[in-house]
Formats: structure tokens, C-alpha cells, sequence
């Protein structure tokens, strides 16, 4: 198993598996990486937060994504 984890955090108008993110993922993976895709919990949300509400609303859930990844990590967002 392997000790490198990609975590993908979506955007604001799309999911983990947007075209850009999943590029991002793909090469991750081809390169052993384990892939955990993030999708928010509100996934319309961010729609409606301003610039300053967005980064506390988001910082929860990567820390939730994070809890329990080990080795190396890499996140994947936009």
C-alpha cells in the first residue's frame, strides 16, 4: 500500500472530478499515489458565500478530509 495520498478539494462550481481536478488526480494515480476526492457537504454553498466566508466554510471539511491520511500528502484544489 502505498504512503502518498492525493487529496482533491473541488471547487466552487464543480466536484472533485471536474476536468482540471482529474487531471490532477490521473497523474497522482499513475504516479502511486492514493486518490481521495473531497465533495463539500453543501455542495451549492460556495455559490452563495462571499470571498472572506468562503476559506472558514472550506477549512472544516479539508481538515476533515485530512484526519486520518498518513505519509505524504498532497492537495489538489481550485
Amino acid at each position: 500500500m502505498t504512503s502518498r495520498t492525493a487529496v482533491v478539494l473541488p471547487g466552487g462550481q464543480n466536484g472533485p472530478t471536474a476536468p482540471l481536478l482529474m487531471f490532477a488526480s490521473d497523474a497522482a494515480e499513475r504516479r502511486g499515489a492514493r486518490v481521495r476526492p473531497v465533495w463539500w457537504d453543501e455542495p451549492d454553498r460556495p455559490l452563495t458565500l462571499t470571498e472572506e466566508e468562503r476559506g472558514p466554510w472550506v477549512l472544516p471539511q479539508a481538515v476533515k478530509a485530512l484526519a486520518d491520511v498518513t505519509g505524504d500528502v498532497v492537495l489538489v484544489g481550485k
